[in-house]
């Protein structure tokens, strides 16, 4: 077949022509031949003389070196390789005295050692060639025994030399220069990645069938899911597809193939550089860059041609309910049937034309060195260009025409043969068969098979039986998932340490399914809904709730009616972390399902019929029912500042107070109250100042211990009762001295005597105002501080501050217990406060 490559042909004899020279052109030297060959292995022939006395010497390896330099320059790079016989020796058959050796060094010892040296070293001398300089390493040899041994890599035993000042010296020769012949040597390494001709490959052949029978005529189906990867019982499948009254099978192939061509790059380079001995060296140099450019390409190809008539149409199978058959009504006349088929066969063939553009003049780059090392090849990528220039491809498909109807055409396309026609057939038949119903008891399974038969009519007249095309064997697999998530109240919560999956006792959480989530990766799975699958929804809970009005102990696996249900945690149960398990049972799940018939979020596994999912939760306490009532102690609180007078009126007046408060938890034996009494002087304007409150032990002293601050910090402990279960009800009396003073905090003990003894206590002791009495009340548990009353940091952030709930005061203080103090127009000097 004609092909057209534009100037390519004419540019791969030129290239062809030049590899030939670089490679196959020896240098020979007096020590004989020394060259690569095409592939890097490096060959020498050499004729010497025959030894006359016992000791000579002996080349056993050879020293590759990239620049014509000694090996000790800073900056040369070199490599060490061992040589073999790759032949015996011969005698010169003209004359005796002389002797021909043949030896070698493989290519791949080579160029393994180049690559370790230096991978820029290794690129030059593989993609463009290059000039190497190599030195002989020898040893002396006595009596034709060699007196040292070169190792791959340069590794060496005995006596070896690997300067010619070192082999010259080693002995007495009768003639040293002679030697040197076998140092510098000069020899052009070889291109070895070379071009390839263009390569037609097939990357992908897919079969398609133009057929009204069950050979790709029919398929069995879902519009959402894979038959062979998974279905859910209970959904349905339709069998469709066309069948002539005669049938025609036409069998094609659909190829994609690559066509990939090497396109070569010239650049032109000029190399400039002062060498080792202080010599100006230039060198022009024009390499080409090859980059393999391919394009993919598509055609038809003709594979066979079957006709038969049709009588009826069969399926059954257990998945899908039994058997159906379809009447495929008259019997065909099928007549004479012509057709005809032109195949081009390989991929190459169906190839009518490659494009070569002409690739622009790249510009010549000139290279100079700061050192005396020639200038190395830059690794410049052109594949731009040489993209660029793989033009158009021009494809053809193979040609069938049936009964005068060209059904697959030959006509030319850029990369892309035509593609087939329907064939359609005078007297059609449609199969359609919808609502084929998997039921829902299928259990989960694969390789569940649905048989077809189609019925043809011989050529004889007889009836014969032929199996459809294997349809796809179904996999049923019943999806659900378990996704849950627990629904509190954080309003609830009166952790110091809040958790988002904390429960109060007591109180109601909620257990939300999700049956949306993702399954298998397959076709109508995936992230979906699967709530139409789901026949149970159960959740075991490891503490006794209250669901629907009933008791359930912990343990007990619980039907839920709905996707969401509230629960109520019991007061009584003990507080901690527990695991809520849940789990989600699809409608053909067996009756005694157990826990290894369950998986984790998603039943993946066919061997699997339920979801679960698990999720902690701490069952956390509360603290409520902040009371403060009166207690007469038959004693007077006095006005601020210090009253050193008793005062004459009559009001009301009240010091001591009975403080009780809830607490919902287990209680054990080091678990306690810890109540943080605040003080404040409420000034006539409102305003609070935070205080220190002493209690005058001794009024006629004014030396000594006289004054005894009050308690910041009272730790109740043990002092409740049980009310019910897990219910503690603490009290304790809080009760003021009958005489104290009141000064800003921090404020000393010394600062505070001083001013007594002064009688100058106006600038230190506060005088006007009401004092004010909150505490804030936390529960501590094993050591730790636990739930709290007021818990005033977590309430800003939408947690429980009981205080604000059970309806204290949003003013400043909270958790107010006690207001000493007349304010105006009022008959009572004292105010008590709480929830209850």
């Amino acid at each position: 077949m004609k092909q057209i490559f534009s100037w390519w042909k004419f540019f791969l004899t030129g290239v062809a022509t030049l590899i030939l020279f670089l490679c196959a052109d020896p240098i020979v030297t007096k020590a004989g031949e020394l060259y690569f060959d095409e592939e890097g292995s490096l060959y020498m022939t050499a004729r010497e003389k025959k030894a006359s006395g016992s000791v000579s010497y002996k080349t056993i390896g050879w020293i590759i070196k990239r620049y014509d330099m000694p090996i000790d320059i800073p900056g040369q790079q070199y490599v060490v390789v061992t040589k073999t016989s790759y032949k015996p020796d011969e005698t010169d058959p003209n004359d005796s005295r002389y002797v021909y050796s043949y030896f070698k060094s493989d290519k791949e010892e080579i160029l393994s050692a180049v690559k370790s040296v230096s991978t820029e070293w290794y690129n030059i001398l593989t993609n463009y060639g290059d000039t190497v300089y190599i030195d002989s390493v020898m040893t002396v040899q006595n009596k034709g025994i060699p007196l040292g041994t070169l190792y791959p890599g340069g590794s060496y035993t005995g006596e070896v030399y690997f300067t010619y000042e070192g082999i010259s010296e080693a002995r007495s020769w009768a003639s040293k220069e002679s030697i040197k012949i076998h140092f510098g040597i000069e020899v052009r390494f070889p291109i070895i990645i070379k071009p390839q001709t263009t390569s037609y490959r097939e990357c992908m052949v897919t079969p398609v069938s133009i057929t009204s029978s069950h050979y790709n005529g029919f398929n069995l189906s879902s519009d959402k899911f894979e038959l062979s990867s998974g279905i859910p019982s209970g959904e349905s499948l339709k069998l469709k597809g066309q069948a002539d009254d005669a049938i025609y099978k036409l069998n094609l192939e659909k190829v994609d193939g690559q066509v990939t061509v090497a396109v070569a790059v010239p650049v032109k380079y000029i190399l400039k550089w002062t060498d080792y001995y202080g010599k100006a060296r230039e060198e022009e140099r024009t390499i080409y860059k090859y980059y393999y450019v391919s394009k993919g390409i598509s055609y038809y190809r003709y594979v066979s041609l079957d006709i038969m008539p049709l009588e009826e149409i069969a399926i059954a199978g257990q998945v899908i309910g039994g058997s159906k058959n379809v009447n495929v009504g008259a019997k065909p006349d099928v007549g004479k049937i012509t057709s005809g088929t032109v195949s081009y066969g390989s991929v190459k063939n169906h190839v009518i034309d490659i494009e070569i553009l002409p690739i622009s003049t790249t510009p010549v780059e000139v290279l100079t060195s700061d050192t005396y090392f020639k200038p190395a090849i830059p690794d410049t990528s052109y594949s731009y260009e040489a993209q660029k220039a793989l033009g158009s491809v021009t494809t053809i498909s193979d040609r069938v025409v049936i009964n005068g109807t060209e059904i697959l055409s030959d006509k030319q396309g850029e990369m892309y043969g035509e593609s087939p026609k329907k064939y359609i057939s005078p007297n059609m038949i449609n199969v359609n068969v919808d609502n084929i119903s998997i039921p829902k008891e299928m259990m989960n399974g694969s390789d569940y098979q649905v048989d077809g038969t189609l019925y043809y009519l011989g050529d004889d007249g007889t009836r014969v039986s032929y199996n459809m095309s294997k349809l796809p064997d179904i996999t049923v697999h019943t999806p659900v998932v378990c996704n849950i998530t627990i629904n509190t109240d954080k309003s609830l919560n009166q952790m110091v340490t809040p958790q988002s999956g904390d429960i109060v006792l007591g109180e109601m959480f909620a257990i939300s399914f999700s049956d949306f989530g993702n399954h298998r990766d397959i076709s109508g799975y995936k992230l979906n809904n699967y709530s139409k699958y789901v026949d149970k929804r159960q959740v075991n809970l490891p503490f006794d709730v209250i669901y629907n009005g009933v008791r359930y102990k912990a343990g007990t696996w619980i039907n839920l009616k709905s996707f969401y249900e509230k629960f109520t945690v019991c007061e009584d149960n003990t507080e901690g972390t527990y695991s809520i398990k849940a789990r989600t049972l699809a409608y053909n799940n067996p009756i005694d399902i157990g826990d290894n018939q369950v998986q984790w979020c998603a039943n993946t596994s066919l061997d699997k019929y339920g979801a679960y999912s698990e999720i902690n939760v701490r069952l956390v306490g509360k603290i409520h029912n902040l009371t403060v009532t009166t207690v007469d102690k038959s004693s007077k609180a006095p006005d601020l500042p210090l009253v050193i007078e008793e005062s004459e009126d009559n009001k009301t007046q009240v010091n001591c107070v009975e403080i009780s408060i809830t607490t919902v938890g287990d209680l054990g034996d080091s678990d306690y109250l810890m109540v943080e009494y605040d003080y404040y002087v409420e000034g006539v304007n409102g305003a609070l100042t935070p205080v220190d409150v002493y209690k005058v032990v001794k009024r006629d002293q004014l030396s000594g211990e006289i004054l005894e601050k009050l308690i910041d910090n009272d730790i109740w402990n043990r002092q409740f009762c049980v009310v019910s279960g897990n219910v503690g009800l603490w009290t304790k009396e809080f009760q003021l001295p009958g005489e104290y003073i009141a000064v800003p905090i921090g404020t000393s003990e010394e600062d505070i005597k001083d001013a007594i003894k002064s009688g100058d206590t106006k600038e230190l002791f506060i005088e006007d105002g009401r004092l004010v009495v909150a505490a804030e009340f936390t529960r501590y548990k094993n050591g730790a501080s636990y739930v709290s009353y007021i818990n005033e940091d977590n309430g800003k952030k939408g947690y429980c501050n009981m205080w604000l709930k059970e309806g204290g005061s949003s003013k400043i203080p909270y958790g107010m217990v006690l207001k000493l103090g007349q304010p105006e127009d009022s008959y009572y000097d004292y105010e008590i406060s709480g929830t209850h």
